[in-house]
């Protein structure tokens, strides 16, 4: 009795539990094997050519096409690829089952053609997948030949009726994803992604490192053995972290299989999920070389108790960064505190600002500063030329307070900002965007800033009035709280 398996098989490929990022990643994983594969003589023709290894993917409603100029394939190599299930020549590198290409493909659409030409042969081959009639027992495709100049070298695929479409998010969280798979290649100039012609540049986070006084950074390598199993990497904590960085990058052959931003979180190291300090700051990669892939690769394909005895030693070797982690917030350094030297240098800029006679005279102006109702009329014409009229730039509920914020235009000469707060629980913050200090902030991370204290300056005297503390001190006192806020929501998962 024979064990059969039908062609109507492949209509299931569509069905396999892929994210999309996995499925474009079989092909960018047969591009790269190609050019390591070939590296020697690929190097020497990208110099003369003068470009690197360059995997390009485009993407709308109708297509997929996939292109590459690493070797290429002659008619052989191209009735390899299309044999279901032959494993590689290599299987110490990306190329794992003999199934990633087909099974991606499938999943993404029912129709492709595959068109390919080897670096040093002289013809080019193209060929027609109908995933249907392949089902249905029809399994000769549409195969032509060309001549083609001996020097070029690429393969292109291009999926049709496709099964799945993808919204700007998902299409956002692609190209983090293959930003993070493809780290290693990238930064080590083997490799460019694009994604409809735009680059897609490489993940690194190691700039954030925390340091200690002496400015060496919180990192370690570590080295050791499972069952014979070869693990090594490094561990690190965040001087400043959100959850969504922290954790693991679990790398094979230089491509990731587990990582951000879905990272490797392990118990021993990590614990329950939730968001505690060793969640947000604790982070690393991990090479697990010698350990099978599961078939879609995205994930370790774990044999007996490998992962938990990982997790030990890992836990071992990162013990004393684990607790610096939770012990030490308050110490680490933020690399974007300035030092005190820095500060002392923006001091002496100030000095000037303080000692001009400009700055006197505003400050000797008590006998000539406007009466609390002459304030408040041009308030008055501020808010009724804004509010009601204009649209909030920005418009939310916090709690039960409602916050507007508003740009004005009019003229330079009026407040840098106006507060209505004529509802109980709803303040109108209008900033004047003509003010001559804004002149100064030149920056986007100035400008946000400059929001920022209007909008707490807006919401501190909101609060000082609900309490009934309307002082000087009570003020400052509820901003503090509120400025504070902004570095604590920076370290929360996004």
């Amino acid at each position: 009795m024979d064990f059969i398996i039908g062609p109507e098989v492949i209509t299931s490929y569509k069905r396999i539990s892929y994210s999309p990022w996995h499925a474009f990643a079989e092909f960018v994983d047969n591009s790269t094997q190609s050019f390591f594969d070939n590296k020697k003589v690929l190097l020497k023709m990208y110099k003369k050519e003068k470009k690197l290894l360059k995997v390009s993917i485009t993407y709308n409603s109708e297509a997929i096409v996939i292109e590459d100029n690493a070797m290429g394939m002659d008619e052989e190599d191209l009735k390899s690829a299309l044999y279901v299930g032959k494993l590689p020549k290599n299987r110490e590198g990306r190329s794992q089952y003999g199934m990633g290409m087909k099974t991606s493909a499938c999943w993404l659409g029912d129709n492709w053609v595959i068109e390919t030409k080897k670096l040093d042969n002289d013809t080019a081959y193209s060929v027609k997948i109908d995933v249907n009639n392949i089902a249905s027992g029809k399994k000769d495709c549409e195969f032509t030949n060309i001549k083609k100049s001996r020097e070029e070298h690429y393969t292109k695929i291009t999926i049709e009726k496709l099964n799945r479409q993808f919204s700007s998010r998902t299409i956002g969280k692609i190209k983090e994803f293959l930003a993070s798979m493809y780290r290693v290649d990238i930064r080590s100039d083997d490799l460019v992604i694009l994604w409809n012609g735009e680059e897609i540049k490489g993940y690194d986070f190691t700039d954030r490192i925390a340091k200690d006084h002496l400015g060496r950074p919180y990192k370690k390598d570590f080295s050791f053995e499972v069952k014979g199993k070869k693990v090594n990497g490094w561990g690190a904590v965040f001087a400043y972290g959100k959850r969504r960085d922290a954790g693991f990058s679990i790398i094979r052959r230089n491509r990731v299989i587990k990582g951000w931003p879905d990272s490797w979180r392990p118990y021993e190291l990590f614990g329950e999920e939730r968001n505690d300090l060793v969640n947000q700051r604790l982070f690393g990669e991990i090479y697990l070389n010698d350990f099978d892939v599961t078939h879609a690769k995205d994930d370790i394909q774990w044999q007996g108790l490998e992962e938990e005895e990982i997790e030990a030693l890992l836990y071992n070797e990162l013990k004393e960064y684990r607790d610096f982690s939770i012990n030490n917030k308050t110490g680490m350094e933020d690399e974007r505190r300035p030092s005190v030297e820095q500060y002392k240098l923006a001091a002496v800029h100030l000095l000037k600002e303080l000692e001009s006679d400009k700055l006197a005279e505003k400050i000797e102006l008590a006998e000539t500063f406007p009466s609390d109702n002459s304030i408040q009329l041009v308030k008055e014409s501020i808010i009724k030329g804004i509010v009601g009229i204009e649209q909030p730039v920005i418009d939310v509920k916090v709690n039960e307070l409602k916050i507007r914020l508003y740009y004005s235009l009019r003229s330079p000469a009026e407040y840098y900002f106006v507060l209505d707060n004529a509802n109980i629980d709803e303040i109108d913050i209008i900033v004047n965007i003509s003010h001559p200090h804004l002149l100064e902030l030149t920056s986007e991370q100035s400008q946000i800033n400059f929001l920022k204290h209007c909008i707490y300056d807006g919401v501190a005297e909101w609060q000082a009035r609900k309490i009934k503390r309307v002082s000087f001190d009570t003020v400052k006192v509820l901003k503090d709280q509120l400025l504070r806020a902004s570095f604590e929501i920076e370290q929360e998962y996004e």
